[in-house]
Parts: structure tokens; sequence; C-alpha cells
């Protein structure tokens, strides 16, 4: 976590109790850093931002296998579905919406509207449209089957 004072929520500072925060919290912002710092590197999804390119595909791909399109739904029904991934091994009857807080945060530190708004339409919106017909939204969380709108 950053050492620069009140560029994290309080939460996260070793001497501060919050009710809502627990480990599993903290393991999962340490997952998600690593991730978006490993596979969108800010030099990277800059470029992208100004290149105006869509996300690559593989990169939806390694969200989904991560179970981070599914988290991005929030906890439900969903999260039971059989081919549905878990996000960091947490059991879909702990998921709550700190868990899916915390994914939106580490996406938005990428620091590129565009890019975060792909992903946050993709999932929101798309995949939420989707929910009913499970039968599509295992592979819309593991990033296989993209949706476009003409």
């Amino acid at each position: 976590m950053s050492q620069v004072p009140y560029a994290e929520s309080s939460a996260w500072q070793r001497s501060f109790h919050s009710p809502y925060f627990n480990a599993s919290h903290m393991r999962l912002r340490t997952v998600m850093r690593a991730f978006f710092n490993t596979h969108v590197p800010t030099a990277y999804a800059e470029a992208m931002e100004e290149s105006g390119e869509q996300p690559p595909l593989e990169l939806f791909r390694k969200m989904g296998e991560a179970g981070i399109l599914a988290a991005r739904i929030g906890p439900g029904e969903h999260m039971n579905l059989p081919g549905v991934p878990r996000l960091n091994d947490i059991p879909p009857d702990q998921f709550d919406y700190f868990h899916e807080l915390i994914v939106h945060e580490e996406i938005a530190r990428i620091g590129t509207p565009g890019a975060c708004f792909v992903w946050v339409c993709w999932v929101r919106v798309i995949a939420r449209c989707l929910v009913h017909p499970a039968s599509s939204l295992p592979s819309l969380t593991y990033g296989i089957r993209n949706v476009y709108f003409s």
C-alpha cells in the first residue's frame, strides 16, 4: 500500500480497525494491485488510451480467469453458477460489496477513463442484462465471449 498520506483509505492503515474490512479484503486488495500492475502497467494503459484502442480480448480473458469480471457484477446468485471463477478463492457466500468495491477501486487506479469505462460497461451493463439467461454468464465472466452493440 502507498506510504503517501491520504493516498489510500484509512481502512488500509495497519493501526486502523475497520468493522467492514477483514483479512480477506486486505488480501484481495494486494492481489488486485499486483494483477493490474503486472497486466495493465500505467504506460500500457496510457498508450491504449491515447490510441483509442479497445483493451485486447486476451486481457479480458485474464481478468475473467482471475474472477475479476464476475466480481464486478457484485455479490449474488451468479457467483454460485457452475463455471463462474472465484475471485482470490473467496467463497461465494462470503463475497460482499466491499470486495466488489476493492476491485472497482483498483481498476480505477489505472487512471485511464477510457479503458476503465470499457470494463465497467462490459460488466455492469452487458453482463447484468444477460444474467437471466444464465447459460451465457460463465463464458462472459471468463472473458471468452464478447458482446457488441451497434
